[in-house]
């Protein structure tokens, strides 16, 4: 039985949490627990997260916030002056105003490591992940071709189309082969032969309309079909391969939905860890942090 209790994720939670509290516990006793927010420390703040240095510019973008995103910003930094207080506690690092940002990721990555070891996931959780995201691990459809390109915009819509399918004729009587289509028709912004290439890419090149019919042409390496008509001309094809789209089993992909699981869990835990640091400390506005520029200017 205690084996089994051992096992429990319940415990393993309970156990984390007595953790977590004994180990901020003892860092903060003897730190202040108090954040001062005022003006100079958001400026800073900014400069340092956006890597720009204008003062100019930044107290204009802080002066001109709306209150919703000064108050996201006030967050934000309360935050990180709380984790940096408990990573310099945890004697992490140097005290030092460059190194804040490593010290605060040492900090978390600390906290997942701890929130990671509690948190193996089985088999079945991870089936269930799987198929509550079925999209993400969906494999698209697939397909290879060549094509034969007349350019609308040099030779007009009419004639090039004429041009299209006088030489779909040609390229079938003559049996002209896959690869050499290169030497046939004009020069193609993008490829001239694709392979095994998703729906995505092929309808940013061409449009989707000709990539839902290209999808549809059985593989043939012998026939040129066409014209179809892209956003750039006439198109002649040769499909010698279609691949159809198909869900994988979660072995096929059990790396990337452990990883993807595992970070969807991390995220609200980190959330937890970090209300719990923040609400340790007292946090206090001094001063205006921005400037009301509706008032009048006085004039001397």
């Amino acid at each position: 039985m205690f084996k089994r209790l051992l096992k429990e994720p319940l415990l393993h939670f309970m156990a984390l949490g007595i953790l977590i509290f004994l180990v901020f516990g003892s860092v903060t006793e003897d730190e202040s627990n108090r954040i001062t927010v005022d003006r100079e420390s958001l400026l800073t703040f900014i400069q340092y997260r956006s890597k720009t240095f204008d003062r100019a510019r930044i107290e204009e973008a802080l002066d001109n916030l709306p209150e919703a995103e000064l108050q996201t910003l006030i967050d934000d930094y309360t935050l990180e002056e709380a984790l940096y207080r408990e990573a310099k506690a945890l004697r992490l690092d140097e005290q030092d105003y460059s190194l804040r940002q490593g010290l605060i990721r040492k900090l978390e990555f600390m906290n997942e490591g701890i929130i990671s070891s509690t948190t193996k996931l089985s088999d079945a959780e991870l089936q269930r992940y799987m198929e509550t995201n079925k999209a993400r691990y969906y494999v698209p459809a697939k397909t290879t071709f060549t094509h034969v390109f007349f350019n609308a915009k040099t030779h007009g819509e009419e004639t090039a189309e004429a041009l299209a399918r006088a030489k779909l004729e040609s390229l079938n009587d003559s049996g002209i082969p896959f690869h050499e289509a290169p030497s046939h028709g004009d020069r193609f912004l993008y490829h001239r032969n694709y392979v095994n290439k998703a729906a995505d890419e092929i309808a940013s090149h061409f449009g989707s309309d000709l990539q839902e019919q290209l999808f549809e042409f059985e593989a043939d390496d012998t026939v040129w079909r066409g014209p179809l008509r892209s956003t750039y001309g006439f198109h002649l094809v040769m499909v010698t391969k279609q691949t159809p789209g198909y869900a994988p089993s979660l072995e096929d992909v059990r790396g990337r939905v452990e990883l993807d699981a595992a970070q969807d869990r991390l995220k609200p835990e980190m959330d937890r860890i970090n209300q719990a640091i923040l609400d340790s400390y007292d946090v206090e506005i001094i001063g205006d942090l921005t400037t009301d520029k509706s008032s009048p200017e006085t004039v001397e």
